[in-house]
This record gives structure tokens, sequence and C-alpha cells, in this order.
């Protein structure tokens, strides 16, 4: 048997590709909350909280002892950093503590991007909210401040001035009880935003799809967001991939998924952030309906040190993209021609569904998307 220990959440995905490997015996590190959402042949261990290192490392110490551990899995942001302290502590194959660094501190992220000669924003860090001011004076106003840990956008602002700042210091109050620093980046115009999804084995990146938002994040409210696929032969593809292999490098990374996004501006690309999970929401099925690969199947035969294998695929024509609805649009969203299927949302709430839908090209997704968000409208006469 090869011993697993596996740092996530209530994300069921990585679950189904484990249990496609009889030959693994599995145990959990989560929060306790998560605990019914594990088989009972799957060891649970609970953590209060996978951001306190301490806590983690000594669970995973005591486990070793009792079994040696042979790999470790990160299935959600939070557990990429004491995913890479195990395997340090340990001596565990794998991306190690600095790798984990690089791949989730957004500081050291941007840090180590710009050392290599990427295009990243103007960046600083500090402690606390009354220090952004100065910080934003050095890079430039506006700015965007968030944790240097965390993913989806989540207490993220954008900061126009120090006037704006003092109006809104009690909403901004929050980020003072977050236990991280604070990450300040200059604002950046973003004309589109795109997210690049990999799957990289020995140090080469064997698969790439590079998708388009609908909308950049920042600009919209969490309930309109999505993303499609974009066609071959867009001239942004090629900067993308061209990027994405010099972000593989600069991570020095050799076997895993890889989850970037980047930013359009009038000046060409830049980084925006990169983790090492496949991308979060509907983005790992879409690239399945669209490319015919399964990120969190290659997330675990990367993981596990499977033997490299050509990661299969069967381009679908045209492109594909998903957005997010209430679940009681379903029947409506299901009668519009190019829907190619509606599935509840796996984690969190179920009140909402992600519709993946086909459309013939760039501009027939953004139709059928407005036709899908459309829908809103009705709902609320």
């Amino acid at each position: 048997m090869t011993e697993v220990l596996l740092l996530n959440s209530d994300k069921p995905a990585v679950l189904r590709a484990l249990a496609r490997r009889p030959w693994l015996n599995v145990r959990v590190l989560a929060r306790p909350g998560y605990r019914d959402r594990y088989p009972a042949h799957h060891r649970f261990e609970p953590v209060a909280d996978l951001t306190d290192l301490t806590a983690v490392r000594a669970t995973a110490l005591r486990l070793d002892r009792e079994r040696a551990v042979d790999r470790v899995l990160a299935a959600t942001e939070k557990a990429i950093l004491p995913a890479g302290l195990i395997r340090s502590q340990l001596g565990l194959p794998g991306g190690g503590f600095d790798q984990a660094m690089w791949a989730s501190h957004k500081y050291a992220m941007k840090h180590r991007l710009r050392s290599r000669g990427l295009p990243v924003t103007d960046f600083a860090q500090v402690s606390t909210v009354d220090r952004i001011p100065a910080a934003a004076e050095r890079l430039g106003w506006p700015v965007v401040v968030k944790p240097v840990f965390g993913a989806g956008a989540a207490h993220t602002h954008r900061v126009d001035s120090a006037a704006d700042l003092a109006a809104r210091r009690a909403e901004l109050a929050l980020l003072d009880t977050l236990p991280v620093p604070l990450q300040v980046e200059r604002f950046v115009a973003v004309e589109e935003e795109y997210h690049c999804d990999a799957v990289v084995r020995a140090g080469t990146v064997r698969f790439a799809a590079v998708s388009r938002y609908f909308f950049p994040l920042l600009s919209i409210d969490r309930s309109l967001r999505g993303s499609c696929t974009l066609a071959a032969d867009e001239p942004v593809v090629a900067a993308a991939e061209e990027l994405l292999g010099a972000v593989v490098a600069a991570l020095d990374l050799a076997d895993g998924v890889v989850h970037l996004e980047l930013f359009g501006t009038g000046r060409g690309l830049l980084v925006g952030e990169v983790t090492v999970r496949p991308g979060g929401a509907a983005i790992p099925r879409l690239l399945e309906l669209a490319h015919g690969v399964d990120l969190w199947e290659e997330f675990a035969a990367a993981g596990l040190g499977e033997p490299e294998r050509p990661v299969a695929g069967r381009r679908r024509p045209g492109v594909v993209g998903y957005v997010w609805l209430p679940a009681a649009l379903g029947p409506a969203a299901a009668a519009l021609p190019g829907v190619l299927e509606l599935r509840p949302e796996e984690t969190g709430g179920r009140d909402r569904l992600a519709v993946h839908f086909a459309a013939p090209d760039r501009a027939g997704a953004d139709a059928l998307r407005a036709r899908l968000h459309g829908l809103r409208a009705g709902e609320r006469r």
C-alpha cells in the first residue's frame, strides 16, 4: 500500500481520483466539520486550521511515526503551504516549503517571479491597514489590497486614494483581524483577464489550455463570474503559453497541475497569481468538456509520482464556457440551444448551478453568456 496524506477541505473531485487507485491508504487532514464528507475507510485526522503550521506539522509527524508517509497531496489553496512543510520535514518527494511559499504567499510569489524577469505589477507587503497609504504612495494610487494568503479574491479591495481609504476604514478593519500580512499592489487597468491551466511532468508543460473570463474578476459581482476557452489561433494564446512555461521554470515545478491568472493590459500580459492545484469553481469541468482532460486525475497522478503518460485529450470544436445561475433557473437554462449540462455546486451551498455550454467562437460564447445571465432579469420580475 502507498501511504498518502491528503490535506483538503470539502472538495470531492480529488476523492474520486484517489478512489480509482485501490492500492492507496489515504489519511485525511481537514477541519472537523468536514468529517462526514469522507468515506469511513479514509482515516480522518481533524485539524482546526490548516494554516496552523505547528499543529499540522505535529499531526503529520505523529502519523508518519505510526506508518511511514509516502506522498502528500494538497487539494486546496490553504493546504499548499503546510503540505510543502510536511514534505520538507519528512524528506518526501514533491514541492518543498520554498516552492509552496512561491505558489501560495503572494509577496513571495511576486518577488520570485519578478526576480526571474516575469512581468508583474509593482507590489509591497504591510502588516496593518494603517500602513497602506505609505506603500501606495511608493507604488502609486490606486492600489489593490488583499491578504498574502487566500484564493478566490476573498478580502480583496481596490482603494483609490488616501481619502478613499479613510472613508472606508471601518469596512477595511476586518483585514487587521486576519492572521497574515497584507499585499498591496498597484492597480492594473485590465482589458481582459485569462486563466491558463496546465499539466506539468518532468518540468515540461504537457498540456495547456488558455481561457478568458467573461469579465475581469474585480469588476463584477461574484455571481457573474464565468469563463470560456479560447480558440488555438487567437494571438493571446501563444503569448500566454510562453508566459506559462516561464512561470513553471521560475517555480522550479517538476510535476503537478498549474492554474495561472493573467491580466491583459494595454502593455501586454501581466502575471496575476499562480497556484499548484486545479482551478476552482467549474474550471476543471470546463476543461474536461473542452479538451477531454481531467485535471484532478492529472493532479493525483503527478502528486503520487506515477509514471508519466500522454495527457489524453479530445478537443471539442469551437469553444466551451460556463456561468453560474440560481438552481431555480435550471429548466430555463437547459432549454437554450448550446447548453451542454447543468451541475449543482459540489462545495458550499447547493443553491446554484454551473451551466456549461458550447459555441462556435468567442462572439457566440459572449452572446450565449448574455442570454443565460438575462434569465436572472426574468427571475426578478
